[in-house]
């Protein structure tokens, strides 16, 4: 017997177990036994799964290997045990649940407290003790900026827990700092008041500096 399709439009909600899911369309595969073993989402799709919020204009998910592929403006949301939360925009994710893996491609950006990082490609790899999401690393030229610190170089890792990121491979470092500096000129009652910024941008280059492999 072949596996039957069914086929949803408009504003679609589907409930199975903890996910919870919608989208523009649907197109779901039921095996033999009636259940669920692949659910497309297509057009505005959202899954709701634990901590994890996934959306994007089109979701695949499989009930049967917990794998979850997201193409299309992919945005995803993760909830950390300390109640933080990490952002990723991508063109394309695939999660796994069972090995507790996310792999991204495609301009991908990460947001994690001061974090911020982008690049072609990134994958989200959890504790090999806990099996939480703890380590995040970018291959191809990357970059990462922490505050007034922006470091590019080929291979990036960061660590969740401690926080903390090394670079490898024909790195760059640039410190910016912003300096505000409020001038008051003041006279007589008859003449107005006038309150004078200067914005001052200094920028300091180390690109002329030997690289260092790692940088913490």
């Amino acid at each position: 017997m072949e596996s039957n399709i069914i086929t949803a439009t408009g504003n679609v909600i589907i409930n199975y177990e903890e996910i919870k899911a919608n989208s523009t369309n649907a197109k779901i595969k039921i095996n033999e036994s009636g259940k669920p073993e692949l659910i497309n989402l297509i057009g505005s799709a959202k899954v709701v799964q634990g901590k994890n919020i996934v959306n994007a204009t089109n979701l695949l998910f499989n009930p049967i290997s917990n794998e979850l592929i997201a193409s299309g403006s992919a945005k995803s949301q993760t909830t950390l045990e300390d109640m933080t939360q990490v952002s990723i925009w991508s063109d394309y994710q695939q999660f796994d649940q069972n090995t507790h893996t996310l792999i991204t491609s495609g301009r991908v950006k990460i947001v994690y407290k001061d974090y911020i990082a982008t690049g072609p490609k990134a994958t989200f790899l959890p504790d090999t003790k806990t099996h939480k999401p703890n380590k995040i690393v970018f291959m191809g030229r990357s970059k990462i900026q922490e505050g007034s610190r922006t470091v590019e170089a080929d291979k990036l890792e960061l660590s969740v827990n401690p926080k903390t990121f090394t670079a490898e491979g024909n790195v760059r470092s640039q410190f910016t700092q912003i300096g505000l500096n409020n001038k008051l000129n003041s006279s007589t009652k008859k003449q107005p008041k006038t309150t004078e910024e200067t914005n001052k941008e200094e920028k300091i280059n180390l690109d002329d500096f030997t690289p260092v492999n790692d940088i913490k």
